[in-house]
């Protein structure tokens, strides 16, 4: 659907498919939902965490791909991965925190670490580490319904999985 803009040129939007609503406050390590409060404003937090609240894995994305990462985690988990979700809406914001802060919802002995975005990756390796990996669009001109293009491009649950299954073996 194009709009029109100001200047009278038009702008494409692509359309928009329906997401889950997920709490604001996010999941507590033993999956309760939190009551919204201070987590977003650190423009990156724990959506949902490993039981024990100590992970061996963290997905990370923001906007309509949290959605994603949260059910590929509640796979990785029923397989007994310790998998931690964080949803990153300003890395601006984030980046702003004192270390500690940061380190609380990023903590640096977890090296695998999964980035999702459905546009270019570039940017989110400061948030990934050497140790981890990227699921971005790097092409563009594809022509196609939504959900043929976001299979094509590997952002399905059963994909997400795979790289991050690869990122705990490597």
């Amino acid at each position: 659907m194009a709009e029109p803009h100001r200047d009278s040129r038009n702008v494409a939007r692509p359309a928009v498919h329906q997401h889950p609503a997920l709490p604001v406050g996010g999941y507590g390590a033993e999956g309760q939902q939190r009551a919204p409060g201070p987590a977003p404003r650190r423009r990156a937090y724990v959506l949902s965490d490993a039981p024990d609240g100590k992970p061996e894995l963290i997905l990370l994305a923001s906007g309509s791909e949290v959605s994603l990462i949260v059910a590929a985690a509640e796979r990785l988990q029923q397989q007994g991965v310790a998998v931690r979700c964080v949803s990153m809406p300003s890395w601006e914001l984030f980046e702003a925190l004192p270390q500690v802060e940061r380190d609380a919802v990023l903590p640096p002995a977890v090296g695998a670490r999964l980035a999702v975005e459905l546009g270019v990756s570039q940017g989110w390796e400061r948030y990934t580490g050497a140790r981890g990996d990227m699921l971005g669009v790097e092409r563009f001109g594809a022509s196609a319904p939504a959900t043929a293009l976001l299979r094509e491009y590997g952002f399905t649950v059963d994909n997400v999985c795979a790289r991050a299954r690869a990122l705990l073996a490597g």
